[in-house]
């Protein structure tokens, strides 16, 4: 912190260096993420998504009338390629084929659709969000039978 009437120095390098969290995926990979800002949540033109500018605004809880259109599927899957992008240190993404042969990072395509929303909902939430996406914990699976009545 800045105390009054003292003079300013630069901060050092290691006051610029930011950790990463790892993050499992859904696939049992784990990457390297770092926090995004806000921007990295718009699209092309500036604007939230409107699928996200409702949730939001509903602060995350859904309601009966909530419908998925195969547009919202396509915005979902660019927001989530573009947090990607900004967030994700380690494996670096990576663009041409090229790139990746000589191992400087993996393309998007290499991540599942699962692995990408996963990685969505950790920018948007953290590790809580995470851990509250995950619907069926591997411990409280069972075997289900159909029943006939």
């Amino acid at each position: 912190m800045i105390q009054p009437n003292q003079p300013l120095s630069p901060s050092p390098a290691s006051a610029w260096l930011t950790t990463y969290e790892v993050v499992q995926l859904p696939s049992g990979k784990c990457v390297g993420m770092l926090p995004v800002d806000a921007l990295s949540f718009t699209d092309d033109k500036g604007q939230i998504p409107q699928f996200l500018r409702v949730r939001l605004e509903r602060k995350g809880k859904t309601s009966a009338e909530d419908t998925t259109s195969a547009e919202d599927t396509i915005d979902t899957l660019k927001l989530a390629e573009r947090v990607i992008r900004a967030g994700m240190v380690e494996p670096r993404i990576v663009d041409t084929p090229e790139e990746e042969s000589a191992g400087k990072g993996i393309q998007l395509l290499r991540l599942t659709y699962m692995d990408k929303i996963a990685l969505l909902v950790w920018a948007i939430g953290g590790k809580a969000a995470m851990d509250a996406a995950q619907r069926f914990p591997e411990s409280e699976k069972t075997d289900l039978q159909l029943v006939a009545e």
